[in-house]
């Protein structure tokens, strides 16, 4: 099964996220959509940011409520990027990808619909174009109000007894769970009650092709290159660990400190480019400490 790639806030962990500059390395990575979240700002245009401030994503401060949308142009998002309105991020994607329109808070799903006519009606887009998500499902409800026919999502950060049952009356498409909640039995009951499932956020290459396996819809990632990356071929942090339990003959102790240490090494290593990583490891009867990591150089 084709799996749907979603770049995180454009391709956040690679360009400043929500700026027209990660939508566009997320589409040069080859993604086949990508999300960004909207508020709207003191003047009533919806614009691109996570946050309900300014402070943590630029080099302003103060609420998006609370600054004018001319106010918030002044203002650096990254790499001398300014914080997009909604129809210039549809302007700039221009139909070449799908877009996930997270509704960061309530009340905004009756300004996201005229845009989103707007666009279908003057420049050809299409209700296939759009999928909205949200943790707000009364918002998500109001959406699919007002337009039956664009898919939308539930976002969640736990599974529960309830999921489901929620969904079904928000009428999503979607359920967007946190991925580190999901496994194989949720995806198949999901797939059971009619909802595709839609994980978020998978940045590790070796998570990546975890939820692959599990067959899930789509998968939100914040570096969009970790798509296609090989996991068959082991890291040289993994040849070294081998070789030192083989060669010591020597079993730390199972304990969850020391698998967490390893763990977590093996993850920084992968992360950065296998081949290219080395892990000193020392070992002992207390169990296994992280000495260093270090690029080789060839």
């Amino acid at each position: 099964m084709t799996i749907l790639k979603i770049g995180h806030r454009g391709a956040a962990g690679l360009e400043p996220e929500n700026t027209l500059r990660s939508f566009g390395k997320a589409i040069s990575l080859g993604v086949d959509a990508v999300e960004f979240d909207l508020h709207k700002c003191k003047t009533g245009e919806l614009v691109a940011i996570h946050d309900p401030s300014v402070n943590r994503t630029t080099n302003g401060i103060g609420l998006v409520a609370d600054l004018t949308l001319a106010e918030l142009k002044l203002l650096d998002a990254g790499a001398e990027e300014t914080i997009p309105t909604f129809s210039e991020i549809l302007d700039f994607i221009n139909k070449r990808v799908k877009v996930f329109i997270e509704i960061k808070e309530k009340g905004i799903a009756e300004l996201i619909f005229p845009e989103i006519e707007l666009f279908k009606r003057e420049k050809e887009w299409e209700d296939s174009n759009f999928i909205i998500i949200s943790f707000h499902g009364d918002e998500l409800a109001r959406f699919h109000n007002l337009n039956p026919n664009i898919k939308t999502g539930f976002l969640v950060n736990d599974i529960s007894k309830n999921t489901f049952s929620l969904s079904h009356n928000f009428f999503v498409s979607f359920i967007c769970p946190n991925f580190q909640s999901v496994n194989k039995k949720f995806i198949l009951g999901a797939q059971k009650e009619g909802f595709f499932v839609s994980v978020w956020t998978v940045d590790m290459p070796e998570d990546i092709e975890h939820m692959k396996k599990l067959g899930v819809y789509a998968i939100t990632s914040n570096f969009p290159d970790r798509f296609w990356s090989s996991l068959k071929k082991p890291s040289r942090a993994v040849l070294l660990l081998c070789f030192i339990y083989k060669a010591e003959k020597f079993i730390p102790p199972k304990t969850e400190k020391s698998n967490r240490k390893i763990k977590n090494a093996v993850k920084k290593a992968s992360a950065s480019g296998v081949e290219n990583w080395q892990i000193n490891l020392k070992i002992d009867k207390t169990g296994v400490s992280i000495l260093d990591y270090f690029k080789l150089s060839f």
